[in-house]
């Protein structure tokens, strides 16, 4: 299954003082087929947790897990391990209370510059129960999603109510590409950004992080480097001529 989303992002070129900055959009495709997203991907960078077991603490950024990414634990957490789970998980919980006087817990993958990524076998960090795929979400390139939202359970970007609770004991895939860069993603709980019915955390463990280190999609062709300069001279030019 594959679905498409776009959100803005401003370029930072300047090209006058009274010109603003172009815009284009950064276009987001949902994967829930580790194929499909393989072959759509191209270029990959596989991490599959077979290190020691690890637990990083809460407030805690620069944790390794490999060489090409680390993990920031935002908030104070409890005392649910986040790291490594020594037999093959990566394990960890998402939490929406309190950063600072409680046990809110926000996870950030430091990757480096990507164009997506995909997670693997994801289930109940206690391996013995369902999870909520409504609970844990995903914020990449400055769009969120909710597990259920990839698996086009829910849409929470049009909710206008409540949503409600979905539990699953098992996703074999999820996944996000795009054609544009960013550098890293953030797992949170769904309700720091929608209205979600159920509890304020969520445990999980997933067992490989696809990194998608190139873009296969056609990248938009650059103007020369002169030519909206040209075209503003040229715009200045017929606003005289019509004056005369």
């Amino acid at each position: 299954m594959i679905f498409s989303k776009f959100a803005p992002v401003v370029a930072a070129a300047t090209l006058a003082t009274t010109m603003a900055a172009p815009a284009f959009s950064a276009t987001f495709t949902l994967f829930t087929d580790s194929a499909a997203f393989n072959a759509a991907a191209g270029a990959l960078a596989v991490e599959s947790f077979d290190g020691a077991a690890s637990s990083f603490a809460g407030n805690s950024t620069g944790n390794v897990i490999s060489a090409d990414t680390t993990v920031d634990v935002l908030g104070n957490g409890d005392n649910t391990p986040i790291g490594e789970s020594g037999d093959g998980f990566f394990t960890g919980e998402v939490d929406s209370s309190d950063k600072v006087s409680s046990d809110g817990a926000d996870i950030r993958f430091n990757t480096g510059s990507i164009f997506g990524f995909g997670l693997t076998d994801i289930e109940d960090n206690n391996g013995s129960s369902t999870f909520d795929v409504t609970e844990i979400g995903v914020s990449f390139g400055g769009e969120n999603w909710l597990f259920s939202d990839i698996l086009g359970l829910t849409d929470s970007a049009t909710a206008t109510a409540e949503i409600q609770s979905i539990s699953r004991p098992f996703v074999s895939f999820i996944g996000i590409l795009s054609d544009t860069a960013f550098d890293g993603f953030t797992l949170v709980h769904g309700n720091t950004f929608t209205d979600l019915e159920g509890s304020s955390n969520e445990g999980f463990k997933f067992n490989e992080l696809k990194l998608a280190v190139n873009n296969t999609a056609p990248a938009p062709v650059p103007l020369p480097a002169g030519l909206p300069l040209l075209l503003a001279g040229l715009g200045a030019f017929g606003l005289i001529r019509r004056r005369r």
